[in-house]
């Protein structure tokens, strides 16, 4: 009896998908995205945010990185092989970009909101 119920509970963890443990050192929180589109040409602009412990508060510190190619996806796989870091996207506050673009398609993601600019995108990301 014993053992039939050890089975029973023992098999559904074979049909779970437990991620991958990732070291919080080793992801890249994206915090901004910037997306301009050129004739031809997307421009990716991402904002990793870095916090940095302090005595009794924390520091933030960001770091910036930039891709063009044909398409968004393009761009981001570009970023991802040129950083150690696993991009994670998930915690994207705020998009900027200069034509509509249906996000959620492109990247999967939910930001709190998108705004649209005529602006220099790369000077707002780092403002």
């Amino acid at each position: 009896m014993n053992k039939l119920l050890i089975i029973f509970l023992l098999i559904p963890l074979l049909f779970i998908n437990i991620p991958p443990y990732i070291e919080l050192n080793n992801l890249a929180i994206i915090e901004e995205i910037g997306i301009k589109k050129n004739k031809e040409n997307y421009t990716l602009y991402l904002k990793e945010i870095i916090p940095i412990k302090e005595d009794n508060s924390i520091k933030y510190e960001y770091k910036y990185y930039e891709s063009t190619n044909k398409n968004i996806k393009s761009c981001l796989k570009d970023i991802n092989k040129t950083t150690k870091k696993t991009i994670y996207l998930n915690k994207v506050k705020t998009i900027y970009t200069n034509k509509y673009i249906n996000i959620k398609k492109e990247l999967g993601i939910k930001p709190n909101s998108i705004k649209l600019t005529n602006k220099n995108i790369k000077n707002l990301l780092k403002n």
